[in-house]
C-alpha cells in the first residue's frame, strides 16, 4: 500500500452517479479502487514504522520523542543539528537539557533542573524594550512547597554560582564562587542579604576573598590593591592589621599599617613582623601605646624607629633604635624592635598582674 499514494488525504479520487429513479439526488457511489486510494491516503498522513515521510505523524511524532521525553527524570531536549524552536509556554515535570543551538522563546517552566552542554558559548539572554529596562536573571528561593511557600530564615542561601574547570585528574573543580545569602531576621516585608566572594588558591583551599554585608560593611580578606598606588592589607601574622601601601613602580615602597594585640602579662609580645626581600634597605618607625583594660587607668606611649638591611637573605639592623618619644606608668612596660630570620618585629611587654590593649601605627620606608 506504499505505492500510489494521493498528495492528500482528501484525493479518493471518487466517482458520482445520478440516481435515475429519484431525478434530481445526487449519489456517491465507491469502487474498491477508491477504497484503496482513501486507505493510501489515510496511510500517507498517519505513515508506517520509522517512515521517512517528513510529512508524515509517525515521522513527526518520532521526531518529537527525540526531542523530548515529558514525565521522565531526565527530560531531554536534543537539537540534533537542528535548532528547535518552542514558541509559546513550555512545562516540564523533571529536568530539561539542552545539547546544541536550541531557541526557547515564551515561557519555559522546568520543575527540577535545567542543563545546557554543548561546545557553544553557552546561555544568552536577550531583552528587546524600548526603555531603561536591563535584562533580568531573577532567582527566588522559598522554604515550604511551591502549592505552600513560606519564609526563608537568617542564614538561607538565596543564589549560588560556582564556575569549574576540568582538572587533569578527570574531574570538575570549582575555581570561584558568588553568592547571596540571607543576612539577618526576615520580616514580613524585608530580606536582608549579604554577598560572599569566594576564590580557591593554588593549594586546592576555597577562600572567602570578599563579604558585603547587610549592614553596608565590606569585609576583606587578603590585599586589596587600585593600582600601583594603594594596596590594602588586612591580616597580619600574629596581631590584626590595616596596612596602605603606595608604589611607583609596581614594588611597595611605603607602607602604614595599624595594627593592635591584647598581653596577659610581661612577656614580649608581636604587634607586627614585616617580612623583608633579600637586597633590600627599610626604615621602620612605630608608635604604640597601650593601656589597662580593666581595673585601673595605667598606659604607656612610644614612638621609636630603627633602620634594617636585608643583605641577600641576612637581616641585620643598623645602628640602634631611636626613642622619639616615651612615656610609661610601669617600668617594666616596653615597645621594640627585634629580628626573627628575615623579618622584623615591632613587640610590646605589658604587666604581669593585668591585661593591656595596645594599638600601633608603624610606617615603613623600603627602598
Amino acid at each position: 500500500m506504499k505505492i500510489l499514494f494521493p498528495d492528500t488525504l482528501d484525493d479518493f479520487g471518487l466517482t458520482v452517479d445520478r440516481d435515475t429513479r429519484n431525478s434530481g439526488v445526487t449519489t456517491r457511489a465507491f469502487s474498491m479502487q477508491d477504497v484503496a486510494y482513501a486507505l493510501q491516503g489515510i496511510e500517507t498522513k498517519v505513515g508506517g514504522d520509522d517512515s521517512g515521510d517528513a510529512n508524515s505523524l509517525d515521522y513527526r511524532v518520532a521526531t518529537i520523542e527525540s526531542l523530548l521525553t515529558p514525565g521522565s527524570a531526565n527530560t531531554v531536549l536534543m537539537s540534533n543539528g537542528v535548532a528547535p524552536v518552542w514558541s509559546s509556554s513550555l512545562s516540564l515535570p523533571g529536568s530539561l537539557t539542552v545539547a546544541g543551538a536550541s531557541l526557547l522563546q515564551g515561557t519555559v517552566d522546568v520543575l527540577n533542573a535545567l542543563t545546557i552542554r554543548g561546545t557553544a558559548d553557552g546561555l544568552r539572554l536577550y531583552r528587546y524594550v524600548n526603555a531603561a529596562d536591563a535584562t533580568v536573571f531573577f532567582p527566588r528561593k522559598a522554604r515550604g512547597t511551591e502549592a505552600a511557600p513560606t519564609a526563608v530564615l537568617n542564614g538561607d542561601g538565596l543564589f549560588y554560582l560556582s564556575a569549574a574547570g576540568f582538572a587533569s585528574g578527570g574531574s570538575w573543580v570549582g575555581a570561584g564562587v558568588i553568592q547571596l545569602d540571607v543576612d539577618g531576621a526576615p520580616t514580613s516585608t524585608n530580606v536582608p542579604g549579604r554577598w560572599i566572594f569566594s576564590t580557591r588558591d593554588t593549594s586546592g583551599t576555597l577562600n572567602e576573598v570578599l563579604r558585603l554585608d547587610a549592614a553596608k560593611v565590606a569585609t576583606f580578606s587578603g590585599s586589596v590593591k587600585t593600582g600601583d598606588l594603594i594596596q590594602a592589607t588586612v591580616a597580619s601574622s600574629g596581631a590584626k592589621a590595616l596596612g596602605l601601601e603606595s608604589s611607583a613602580t609596581g614594588n611597595p615602597n611605603e607602607r602604614t599599617y595599624l595594627a593592635a594585640v591584647q598581653t596577659s602579662d610581661g612577656s614580649q609580645t608581636t604587634v607586627h613582623t614585616i617580612v623583608t626581600s633579600s637586597n633590600a634597605g627599610y626604615h621602620v618607625e612605630a608608635i604604640v601605646t597601650g593601656r589597662r583594660t580593666a581595673g585601673g587607668s595605667d598606659m604607656a606611649s612610644y614612638h621609636i624607629a630603627g633602620t634594617f638591611r636585608n643583605a641577600g637573605g641576612t637581616l641585620t639592623q643598623r645602628g640602634t633604635t631611636t626613642v622619639i618619644h616615651t612615656a610609661e606608668d610601669a617600668a617594666g612596660f616596653d615597645a621594640n624592635f627585634a629580628i626573627s630570620g628575615t623579618s622584623i618585629q615591632v613587640r610590646v611587654a605589658g604587666s604581669d598582674t593585668f591585661n593591656m590593649q595596645w594599638n600601633a601605627t608603624i610606617k615603613i620606608t623600603q627602598v
